[in-house]
């Protein structure tokens, strides 16, 4: 039940989540997650923990790692809610993805579409019937002929965006079967991790900037690269 705490207030708190480990209670009523973990934090750090919720501010897919905001108040959450839902939370990412990435596009037009059937994101580089256009920036930082480190700046929130955008590319994120890659390793994790988040405070409306930085390859049992 480890928590990892990058930062706390009494209206927010920012953890570091692993992969494998979902946000909110599942459809077949798994019991451990990062709100679970919450509230068992609030009650051992010695927080009136019937005071509070654990409100998640933006999601992380379970597989998927790095920084997550929630909230400790319903109004808290509400602001919050709302500077997601607007774009005014910056967002960056790193993506391990498979092949040499080094000419990926910087700022890829695309269209996306969540298919609820099959429980993935489509994408396609025009527009059609019930797609949403899509923005990020992509950076290729490493690259190999077996993998990649891609930097990810994403300026919208649509449903598996990253995972399906990289896909499309012919860059699928390591280890993620959902999008085509090679099976890597058996526990559900895939090389997508938030590294970083900017945004204005709820309440005093100061700067927060927090930071989740990649410590190498390592970080997802591979090799550096060479």
């Amino acid at each position: 039940m480890d928590l990892e705490v990058i930062f706390e207030d009494k209206a927010l708190i920012g953890i570091n989540k692993p992969s494998g480990l979902a946000c909110e209670p599942g459809r077949a009523g798994e019991e451990d997650c990062v709100q679970s973990r919450v509230l068992t934090h609030y009650r051992e750090s010695g927080q009136k923990a019937k005071n509070l919720i654990a409100g998640l501010c933006h999601r992380l897919d379970k597989p998927a790692s790095g920084i997550l905001i929630l909230s400790k108040k319903p109004s808290v959450l509400k602001v919050m809610n709302e500077y997601f839902e607007k774009g005014q939370v910056k967002k960056e990412y790193l993506a391990l993805v498979e092949g040499a990435a080094q000419h990926i596009p910087s700022s890829p037009r695309l269209w996306h579409k969540k298919i609820d059937k099959h429980f993935r994101a489509e994408i396609r580089n025009e527009p059609g019937s019930g797609f949403k256009e899509i923005r990020a920036g992509l950076e290729c930082l490493q690259a190999s002929p077996e993998y990649s480190l891609v930097k990810v700046k994403l300026y919208t929130g649509r449903y598996h965006q990253i995972r399906a955008t990289l896909a499309f590319l012919g860059h699928p994120v390591w280890n993620d079967e959902h999008y085509g890659a090679s099976k890597r390793v058996e526990e559900m994790r895939i090389g997508l991790h938030s590294s970083r988040l900017e945004f204005k405070h709820p309440i005093s409306s100061e700067p927060v900037i927090l930071e989740s930085p990649w410590a190498g390859f390592e970080f997802w049992g591979l090799k550096p690269l060479v």
